[in-house]
C-alpha cells in the first residue's frame, strides 16, 4: 500500500511497511519488505534524495507508530508481562526500531546542520 504524499518523480511508489509486521533488529535490510515492493524501488535512491517535506511526512507517520508501540508496551507492563516474555521482547524491539527510524527521518528532514551536509 502506498502512503499518500510519499513519492518522488524518479520513484514510482514509496512503501511504508507496517512495523508491527516486520520488526527485528537482526535481519538484513531487504528482509521484511515484500518482493513486489522491492521490485518497485529504483536503484540508486537513498535517504539523501528525500525532500525535507517528504522526510517530515515520514517523521509524522513513524511518530504515530512509535507512540502506538510505546502505549502497547506500557499496557503490557501494567498488565504484568515479565521483561523476558517473547511478546514483550518483540514489542520492545519494534519500539526501539521505530525510535531509530523516527530519529533518522527527523534528521533527513533537517535543511542543514545535523541532518544534511
Amino acid at each position: 500500500m502506498a502512503h499518500k504524499g510519499l513519492a518522488w518523480s524518479h520513484v514510482k511508489v514509496f512503501y511504508l511497511v507496517d512495523p508491527g509486521e516486520y520488526c527485528s533488529t537482526n535481519r538484513l535490510p531487504h528482509h521484511g519488505v515484500p518482493a513486489r515492493a522491492r521490485a518497485r524501488y529504483t536503484a540508486g535512491v537513498d535517504s539523501s534524495d528525500l525532500d525535507p517535506e517528504v522526510a517530515q511526512q515520514l517523521t509524522r507517520a513513524v511518530r504515530e507508530r512509535l507512540d502506538w508501540f510505546g502505549r502497547l508496551r506500557r499496557r503490557m507492563e501494567l498488565r504484568g508481562f515479565p521483561p523476558t516474555d517473547p511478546l514483550y521482547i518483540a514489542v520492545t524491539r519494534c519500539y526501539n526500531a521505530a525510535q531509530e527510524l523516527h530519529v533518522r527521518a527527523h534528521y533527513a528532514s533537517c535543511r542543514g546542520g545535523v541532518g544534511r551536509g
